[in-house]
């Protein structure tokens, strides 16, 4: 392959970045109103994508059953994801700027359990353990595709070229998007403990 190195060095840098935006949506490091994730459709089909080029570039054999099943499954929800966020989007505002009608039962339970206006206890396994499993399959086959590229990665300065490019990236898209807010409820029980003694201005009204 031409550009060989090249390529898996921006594979990397992509792969490293899908899973740290998930494991802090997970966590409830940096989550974002419904409004706006239900606009991010586009999001899902690369993700998507992502999982099914990984299928493509390691075989059964390099990664295991276990790890390229994990693959084709996150390829086949992220899919069903995008055509549920793109059949059912936004509704549209009035002259008066009111919503005609709030079709947000439409759209999968996951959207709701990953934004901030969720209210239920997000880690609760008897009611959010799907999304949690399914998010936490996601973080797992992310990573899974980082260390296999990041693997494949001869240069010394090309694999730390890698994780600057995902840092960047990463700050760019979400540490520093106004779209993305912290707040403690989103949390696991242990981590807002310690984050409910910071001074909380994350969330606009």
């Amino acid at each position: 392959m031409i550009f060989q190195q090249e390529f898996y060095l921006l594979w990397s840098s992509l792969e490293l970045f899908m899973a740290l935006t998930h494991l802090f949506v997970f966590l409830g490091f940096r989550n974002s109103k419904l409004g706006f994730l239900r606009r991010q459709h586009n999001y899902f089909l690369l993700d998507g994508l992502t999982h099914l080029t990984n299928a493509f570039l390691f075989s059964p054999k390099i990664v295991g059953r276990l790890i390229y099943s994990l693959w084709l499954f996150a390829f086949v929800v992220h899919i069903y994801y995008y055509y549920n966020l793109k059949s059912n989007p936004p509704p549209r505002r009035n002259q008066d700027d009111q919503p005609i009608e709030d079709n947000s039962h439409k759209i999968s339970r996951i959207f709701h359990w990953s934004c901030l206006e969720y209210q239920p206890n997000r880690f609760s396994i008897m009611h959010s353990g799907k999304e949690m499993l399914e998010t936490a399959i996601d973080v797992v086959a992310h990573s899974s595709g980082f260390y296999l590229a990041f693997l494949m990665i001869d240069s010394f300065l090309y694999k730390t070229i890698a994780i600057l490019l995902m840092f960047a990236l990463f700050y760019r898209q979400m540490l520093s998007l106004k779209y993305f807010f912290t707040e403690p409820k989103m949390m696991p029980p242990q981590l807002q403990q310690l984050f409910t003694s910071f001074p909380s201005n994350s969330v606009a009204n």
